[in-house]
């Protein structure tokens, strides 16, 4: 595994609660949140699409994470990571957040990221049941 700006996710999820009896931990904790994140960045809505963007993604994916397993479906993904301790994880995503911050020099009691979003029309969509796409735009304030 290479080393990239991801390294700094390793430490917080070392100390999230596992909420999976060891018998049942084909997957590491590790991969599932790092797939999940990245792909919920990338757009995804579901955990359907977090799967396809690890599959997609799987060759940079193996350079920096173990994937003993391979990528995991769409299944274990949801089960794990909706048992995750909700207050647990906000305290890693934040702490991962915070050593970035840290390596581009912004001074912590800046804003960290600034979030944009906004729903496109029609409002809903009757013929396939649908409401409209969201889109999310952010960005680090404090970047160069």
């Amino acid at each position: 595994m290479e080393p990239t700006k991801l390294e700094g996710l390793r430490a917080p999820v070392a100390r999230l609660p596992d909420p999976r009896v060891d018998r049942t931990t084909r997957h590491l904790l590790l991969d599932l949140v790092v797939i999940a994140v990245c792909a919920v960045m990338c757009g995804a809505d579901t955990w359907v699409d977090i799967e396809e963007d690890g599959r997609a993604k799987y060759g940079w994916l193996k350079r920096v994470l173990p994937l003993p397993h391979g990528i995991p479906s769409h299944d274990p993904l949801a089960r794990v990571l909706a048992r995750l301790a909700p207050e647990a994880f906000r305290t890693c995503f934040l702490a991962w957040l915070t050593e970035g911050q840290e390596r581009i020099g912004a001074p912590l009691a800046s804003p960290l990221v600034a979030i944009d979003g906004k729903a496109a029309r029609p409002r809903f969509d009757r013929a396939i049941a649908r409401g409209p796409r969201h889109m999310v735009s952010a960005w680090a304030t404090a970047s160069p």
